[in-house]
């Protein structure tokens, strides 16, 4: 199916270079926990955060004011800064299960549909991140990268622009 897509001389972003670059470097990935973080960061790549309410960028505006505003030292105040500066955009998290439901719809893995599949991938991947490994000692991650591999394949031989148009 790839082979399929790079025969018709499609153009692609930077962006769906980049994972399509990672989807194929996972496979040449002998670690599990790395080849499961590659996979997530292949959609990460491709997953375009949207702004949030006026209303929430309008208070994350007045935190970053107080921030400049405050006595802490100019570093802190510069690091706080570009961290809430983040927060204007939705989280990847959000933006990674409207990605999955919008593209893949109600298409299970693992028995959950796409957005349900791609939290809880999220959230192992802050597991191991975070902490080295699954916090729940029932994830068999040889089976999950197994899905994980799908699901990513099925996102990026799905053009949602070509979708929606």
């Amino acid at each position: 199916n790839f082979r399929e897509i790079f025969d018709l001389g499609l153009e692609f972003t930077e962006r769906e270079s980049l994972a399509f670059e990672l989807y194929g470097l996972s496979h040449f990935e002998a670690a599990e926990r790395a080849r499961f973080l590659t996979l997530i960061n292949a959609i990460e790549s491709v997953c375009e955060p949207r702004m949030r309410s006026p209303k929430a960028v309008n208070h994350v505006d007045n935190l970053i004011e107080l921030t400049c505003d405050s006595d802490l030292a100019k570093g802190e105040v510069e690091s706080l800064v570009s961290s809430l500066q983040w927060l204007r955009k939705e989280s990847i998290s959000k933006t990674g299960r409207d990605f999955a439901a919008r593209v893949l719809g109600a298409k299970r893995y693992d028995g959950k549909v796409a957005k349900q599949f791609f939290q809880h991938c999220y959230d192992v991947r802050s597991d191991i991140v975070h902490g080295g490994k699954p916090s729940d000692d029932t994830v068999l991650l040889p089976n999950l990268i197994g899905e994980l591999d799908r699901f990513v394949a099925d996102l990026l031989l799905t053009n949602p622009k070509r979708s929606q148009g």
